[in-house]
């Protein structure tokens, strides 16, 4: 795999684009799921 490097650019910025803005959709989230101890603890 090369991560998207031979991605074009317009399809990089895209993607980019998609991801900025699931990032943003995630921050709103209430409660923060990923931030609970409980669901991480297995792997501590």
């Amino acid at each position: 795999m090369d991560g998207g490097m031979a991605m074009p650019e317009a399809l990089k910025a895209e993607v980019d684009s998609l991801l900025d803005e699931l990032e943003a959709v995630g921050r709103q989230q209430e409660p923060r799921p990923l931030a609970s101890p409980l669901i991480w603890g297995n792997y501590w």
